[in-house]
């Protein structure tokens, strides 16, 4: 296994999978991953005020699947991502008109999260629109993980070694992942992935 150190540019093609929040229509589209230069570094504590956070862009604006496929979200998420030597990292902050309303009651690993407010991630770390990894937080830091294979049905039996850590916010909520290359199989010499969230 090595690392996307090399790798210039890191792209994600976001939207791939039809069960997750994907752009209208299903169509992909493409997103930077920006490279921690050798000073940067990301502590992931769930507080999204890394300079890499403030001064690059988001993956863009995403669309509903679920109730109304290819709408607006009636919240606005932000999501940003960026990779060092060891891992790719991963902030979202999640807008809440009333965050006192947020639903968090799951800790334990591997939880339903579906009666909770959540992020999941999805990696297409080959690009084969087949296969994936999976991770699932939610406002009280609940780590969930799996694969999807071919199948389409998830495997929970896998577990993987990431971090992730959230903070309620005034407007919302925030989690901030990091997920070590180590963790993942990929092939080195290709810089592009797949990418979804939901």
């Amino acid at each position: 296994m090595q690392s996307l150190s090399s790798c210039s540019p890191f792209l994600l093609v976001v939207g791939l999978f039809s069960f997750s929040a994907t752009l209208h229509g299903g169509d992909a589209r493409t997103a930077k991953v920006y490279r921690l230069q050798d000073e940067q570094t990301i502590q992931v504590d769930g507080i999204l005020d890394e300079a890499i956070w403030q001064q690059h862009e988001t993956i863009g604006e995403l669309i509903q699947a679920i109730p109304r496929s290819g709408e607006e979200p009636s919240e606005r998420t932000d999501v940003r991502v960026a990779y060092g030597d060891n891992a790719v990292y991963i902030a979202v902050h999640c807008f809440d008109r009333l965050p006192e309303e947020i639903v968090a009651q799951e800790m334990s690993r591997d939880a339903t999260l579906f009666n909770d407010d959540y992020i999941q991630l999805l990696l297409d770390t080959f690009h084969d629109g087949r296969n994936a990894y999976y991770f699932q937080t939610n406002p009280l830091g609940a780590l969930v993980d799996g694969r999807i294979t071919e199948s389409g049905r998830p495997d929970t039996n896998w577990d993987g070694v990431w971090y992730v850590q959230v903070q309620v916010v005034d407007d919302g909520w925030t989690a901030e992942f990091e997920i070590p290359f180590k963790t993942l199989s990929f092939q080195p010499d290709n810089s592009t992935w797949g990418f979804n969230i939901s």
